[in-house]
């Protein structure tokens, strides 16, 4: 924790000033403390409201992210280390049924206003690509198929069989509605390459 603590953030905080610098001194936009100090402590994936994911350095909510991970991956790795291997494959269907029905979920939170030029709205896009225990998914299902694969399984696909999903899948994406675009379309088939 320490070394990726010490390796991310001063990165992390030289390149949320240079914005900030960028942001007021440059394009003149006046700036919002608690959503700047909110991105800087890497809490910013949380909050719902676009002003505080879009604070400072927009591209940091991946850090945000990253940091939950990072949090919880010994615990992750104690849980899934206790999953029977003949288990392994039912704990993956599910984690890759919930990552299918985090799209559906979002269309249960409250109105907010509809992306520019994007059938989504904010709370839907968070909720579906930035929010940290939505993306933990991702995480988790990575951990299952390296689990699987160290458990002595095999992925019942070849590696040319899961780059031809992925084909397939990015040539697919754009029949499909927007939510399921956003994750599931690339994280499902990407994880088996």
């Amino acid at each position: 924790w320490r070394r990726r603590l010490f390796r991310i953030f001063p990165n992390h905080v030289l390149a949320t000033i240079a914005c900030l610098g960028v942001l007021a001194y440059i394009l003149k936009t006046p700036i919002n403390g608690r959503a700047a100090l909110l991105n800087v402590l890497l809490v910013q994936g949380w909050f719902p409201e676009w002003g505080i994911r879009s604070a400072a350095n927009q591209v940091a909510w991946t850090l945000s992210c990253e940091l939950l991970f990072y949090l919880a991956f010994p615990g992750l790795l104690l849980l899934v280390s206790r999953i029977r291997p003949e288990r392994l494959w039912h704990w993956t269907g599910g984690v890759v049924a919930a990552i299918v029905l985090v799209p559906a979920a979002s269309y249960l939170l409250p109105t907010s206003a509809s992306l520019p030029g994007y059938p989504l709205t904010y709370n839907q896009h968070w909720f579906i690509y930035q929010l940290p225990p939505t993306r933990m998914l991702d995480f988790v299902l990575g951990i299952l198929l390296a689990r699987l694969i160290l458990s002595g399984r095999r992925l019942p696909i070849s590696v040319g069989g899961a780059v031809a999903v992925v084909v397939l899948a990015t040539v697919l994406t754009p029949i499909v509605p927007i939510p399921w675009q956003i994750v599931a379309m690339g994280t499902i088939p990407g994880a088996l390459v």
